[in-house]
């Protein structure tokens, strides 16, 4: 069963295959849902005992791609669930959590006192934001090769949907951005950015955007690139040593733990 609080047109049938798949394979119903305040285009989140149902949400604004983030959320729990339970690992951060110390001075350093910013809470954004890419776009990276290569049938709404994530990349080139940032931050999530839209660009198969081949943050995107393509291991397992060896490229592998999706609750 299919449990969604939004109405989708013309849901094409390989959906509905896939959905099976996820019932049968997880024992669990999907909920596709809409909401306001996600901070992110898209989650997916897998079941656990106190949640029972997987639930695949994405914000009003992205509504024109729900059938999108459907087929890409319901082989992310396929992926999950071909591990055996002792492998289901999900990264976590400690709630509240800020910057480290050298980027949280940084922070305080060009934050002037008169600009009436929480630099408190300016850390903790930025620090949620750039863990939240470290987890997620190597993943999500291979999720949309895989989705490219083994649905054919998705092709025009999969591209849609990078064409539409290309251009929205481009704001974080811009200049204001980099006068708040820590260094460190912002070349990490620069390099993320780019692999993010060069990938997206090869499976939409458009040239890439001028704002990642000017960008002096390539040299380090060329090597998260390398990294990612560099894992062999297909599925979930693979997903998770391409995010490790990002967190290993960027120095940043204490920003994050993996713990069992059953111990979430």
């Amino acid at each position: 069963m299919v449990r969604r609080n939004v109405s989708l047109l013309a849901v094409p049938s390989f959906l509905y295959r896939l959905v099976r798949q996820v019932e049968e394979k997880t024992g669990y119903a999907v909920a596709l849902t809409e909401q306001d305040a996600l901070g992110y285009d898209q989650i997916t989140r897998f079941a656990t005992p106190r949640q029972p149902y997987h639930e695949i949400s994405y914000i009003p604004a992205y509504r024109d791609y729900a059938v999108h983030f459907f087929t890409t959320g319901l082989r992310k729990i396929l992926r999950f669930w071909e591990l055996p339970p002792e492998e289901r690992l999900v990264p976590v951060t400690q709630a509240g959590q800020r910057l480290p110390d050298p980027e949280h001075a940084e922070v305080v350093q060009r934050i002037p006192a008169a600009a009436g910013i929480d630099v408190e809470d300016l850390s903790r954004f930025l620090y949620e934001g750039t863990v939240r890419q470290l987890i997620s776009v190597p993943g999500d990276l291979r999720v949309e090769q895989e989705i490219a290569a083994q649905i054919p049938e998705h092709r025009d709404d999969q591209r849609s949907y990078l064409l539409r994530q290309i251009k929205d990349l481009e704001e974080h080139f811009a200049p204001e951005i980099a006068a708040f940032a820590p260094r460190r931050v912002y070349q990490a999530v620069s390099a993320m950015n780019i692999v993010l839209a060069e990938v997206a660009s090869d499976i939409a198969g458009v040239d890439f955007p001028t704002y990642t081949r000017a960008s002096p943050h390539r040299p380090l995107a060329g090597q998260l690139r390398s990294r990612l393509d560099a894992v062999e291991e297909p599925g979930y397992r693979g997903d998770r040593k391409a995010t490790d060896a990002w967190a290993e490229e960027l120095d940043m592998e204490s920003w994050f733990d993996w713990l069992l999706v059953e111990d979430l609750d």
